[in-house]
């Protein structure tokens, strides 16, 4: 049986959402992440490189921050604590960019 796939149901809904994804990649982790953002119609996607095990029971991690076109950030190897502030660093950045909306018309807020 397949698993749902929410992250599409999601981003697909229409509302006023920020997804971000996450995904894992044993080899050409920059193209396969920013495909992966893009096909699922998420905002942004963070692909870690688990090649080799290379992430599990360890320290530190290596990641890419993708939007649906390009790679956006390379964050690491770092520890994954650190990774983790970075890619929520460059995430709030952009969020705080978006115009607020208003209430009661789900769009672009009304300045008068």
């Amino acid at each position: 049986i397949p698993n749902p796939d929410i992250l599409a149901k999601v981003a697909g809904l229409g509302k006023r959402l920020v997804c971000i994804g996450f995904a894992a990649a044993t080899s050409d982790l920059e193209r396969r992440t920013c495909a992966k953002c893009a096909a699922k119609g998420a905002d942004f996607m963070v692909g870690n490189d688990v090649s080799g095990g290379a992430v599990f029971g360890k320290d530190e991690t290596r990641v890419v921050l993708c939007d649906r076109s390009k790679v956006i950030a390379r964050l690491g190897p770092a520890p994954k604590s650190e990774v983790a502030a970075a890619i929520w660093d460059r995430l709030w950045k952009w969020i705080r960019e978006i115009p607020p909306v208003h209430p009661s018309c789900n769009g672009p807020a009304h300045h008068e």
